[in-house]
């Protein structure tokens, strides 16, 4: 089979990172190119969607040109990004800015696609689809229509734990369920890129278009230890720890990389006891402009096995890890993370 990689696109508010992984884990480059949004507020920003796509696109046409690695050896991509949405028309046009919402922060966009619906009985006659923003991205690369359930969570008309939009919610606001994306794993290939795609990132070659995730769940991808009991804290958010989970534990609840699996979270110091046992691995993530010492100050006082996240200090593999998960090149995620894990620190 050769080496072959995987393209992860990681678009927050600000900029757009590509990293390029490796079959091997090993990563091949990282490119980041800035993003300006054209509007701010308290709930997040907007942008021009055509700006936006175009901008994360030059991140990775930078990164394939850079890299030396030939286009045919580039098997996939996965997005990650805020959550957000923007409708489109029918001949898929958009009505609307790309709204984004805060990258860590939990967020439900019903209110507001309500309110745009409702505004003027123009928008809801022309309105054909309704996405999130990395959906967005994907279908202006490929027009592959699918999302996942932590973007479908926030989009707010998810019926939860599962991956079927709630039919009641969606007729009490006069929503057509055909506006709506299908919900599947995050990690699944559901089409290829198309033409316009491959131009706009300089592929040569069709690759694999993942479903992808909103940004947390992607991060926790590239962590490892996915598959056993860890808690995890990034400096993004010192004070909030995650976990995964199969039930809800009284703990807020969102999504995972499935609409089986729960992504819980709680103040890093209100944590249960049941998820928080002594022997329960710590791992620590942060980027290279973050300062990790006060999350490591905390966890070592836990006297928990405290672990480094596989790229700590540096751009986050996390939707590359997705494309990798997506492409068929590994027996299972167990068969993937069992060389993709974390460090102990000090080690």
């Amino acid at each position: 089979m050769g080496q072959v990689h995987f393209l992860g696109l990681e678009i927050g508010a600000r900029a757009a990172t590509a990293m390029l992984l490796g079959r091997d884990r090993a990563p091949a480059g990282v490119c980041t190119h800035p993003i300006a949004p054209d509007a701010e507020d308290d709930g997040g920003c907007r942008i021009d969607p055509r700006k936006w796509v175009r901008l994360v696109s030059d991140a990775a046409r930078e990164l394939v040109e850079s890299s030396g690695i030939p286009a045919s050896k580039i098997w996939g991509l996965a997005p990650a990004a805020p959550p957000g949405w923007i409708a489109l028309d029918a001949d898929w046009n958009p009505l609307t800015d790309l709204r984004l919402g805060h990258e860590f922060r939990r967020s439900c966009f019903r209110g507001e696609i309500v309110r745009f619906l409702d505004d003027h009985p123009r928008n809801r006659a022309h309105c054909a689809l309704i996405l999130a923003p990395k959906d967005y991205l994907r279908f202006a690369l490929s027009r592959v229509i699918a999302t996942d359930a932590s973007d479908a969570a926030c989009l707010g008309f998810l019926r939860p734990g599962t991956s079927e939009w709630d039919a009641d919610a969606l007729a009490a606001h006069d929503i057509e369920a055909r506006w709506l994306p299908p919900v599947l794993p995050s990690a699944f290939a559901c089409g290829r890129i198309g033409p316009r795609g491959m131009e706009a990132m300089g592929l040569s070659d069709s690759a694999w278009a993942a479903v992808g995730s909103t940004l947390v769940p992607a991060r926790m991808a590239g962590c490892g230890f996915l598959d056993m009991p860890a808690v995890y804290l990034c400096a993004a958010e010192p004070l909030r720890a995650r976990w995964y989970a199969k039930a809800r534990t009284g703990a807020d609840a969102e999504p995972g990389l499935t609409h089986a699996e729960l992504l819980l979270g709680a103040g890093r110091d209100e944590i249960p006891p049941d998820v928080f046992a002594p022997e329960t691995p710590i791992i620590l993530d942060w980027r290279e402009n973050e300062d990790p010492a006060p999350l490591r100050e905390w966890a070592a006082s836990t006297g928990r096995p405290v672990y480094a996240a596989p790229f700590a200090g540096k751009a986050s593999p996390g939707a590359a890890v997705l494309a990798a998960l997506a492409s068929g090149a590994f027996t299972d995620r167990e068969a993937f993370f069992r060389r993709f894990a974390p460090a102990p620190l000090g080690a």
